[in-house]
């Protein structure tokens, strides 16, 4: 089996600000109160290995969901080009 690793807890905020999430945000994500992230990301305690793997897994499902998500007017465009076969290309 192979270990997971996670960043430092220390890192929570970093990587939470990184992706423009709040720790509400995060807290409703995860299932960690807001108030025990705020503590975690100001060094005041030492989250629980399993809410540090709930933070981490809900900071890695928000980076994978921007990551894969792709907005229509991204790839979209007004200039819509119809071409014939017996169309002459210039």
């Amino acid at each position: 089996m192979k270990a997971v690793r996670f960043p430092e807890a220390t890192q929570i905020k970093q990587i939470r600000n990184s992706l423009g999430i709040t720790q509400s945000a995060l807290a409703k994500r995860s299932g960690v109160s807001q108030s025990t992230i705020a503590k975690i990301e100001r060094c005041k305690i030492k989250g629980s290995y399993p809410e540090v793997v709930k933070l981490f897994e809900a900071l890695e499902e928000e980076a994978e969901k921007r990551l894969t998500k792709v907005r229509l007017r991204d790839i979209s465009t007004k200039k819509v080009i119809g071409v014939q076969s017996e169309d002459q290309v210039k």
